[in-house]
């Protein structure tokens, strides 16, 4: 082998070794980079339990004030003239006719302990219907013709049979 050669030689290792040695320290830098989002991402997390139980606080909050926009305060809750125009204009009472025992059995599932927890499950698992897709699009058109949100009907709709189903649990009014 001449020197040309052995120059070639050195040539292509330092060539290979500075790469090496380049790629090692972008792959250091990008491994920094994510290692520093991923303390980021982590300190967010974290924050969850906070968000939630905010969050919770907010919603009941708003419960109350979205119920008495359709209730008056007697215990038990009475839907009020808002309410009853509601109940009246939209009919939602048919569509609760329709899951009545459906709904019936639900609230007994939940086996609640006195007539505030049956009043509580049955507001919760009526408005749950607007998650069942068979249920969506008429709560939808309901609402949309009474003028009045999807939350507002189902919550109108439980209380109207609020005490027929309190009272077939067992429990008095």
């Amino acid at each position: 082998m001449n020197a040309s050669d052995w120059i070639t030689i050195i040539g292509i290792a330092m060539g290979l070794f500075v790469t090496t040695i380049g790629s090692s320290l972008l792959l250091a830098f990008k491994m920094g980079a994510i290692h520093q989002e991923v303390k980021t991402i982590t300190k967010v997390l974290e924050k969850i339990p906070w968000i939630e139980y905010t969050i919770g606080q907010m919603q009941g909050k708003l419960d109350v004030l979205w119920d008495h926009y359709l209730t008056r305060s007697n215990s038990p809750k009475v839907l009020n003239e808002a309410g009853q125009k509601l109940l009246d204009a939209s009919k939602i009472d048919r569509f609760i006719e329709q899951y009545y025992t459906e709904i019936l059995s639900k609230v007994k599932a939940a086996k609640p302990e006195n007539a505030y927890q049956a009043q509580e499950a049955l507001v919760a698992i009526v408005s749950d219907y607007q998650n069942v897709e068979e249920c969506r699009l008429k709560l939808q058109d309901t609402a949309f013709s009474s003028g009045y949100d999807v939350n507002s009907l189902l919550f109108v709709g439980a209380l109207a049979i609020r005490d027929r189903v309190i009272l077939e649990l067992g429990f008095s009014r």
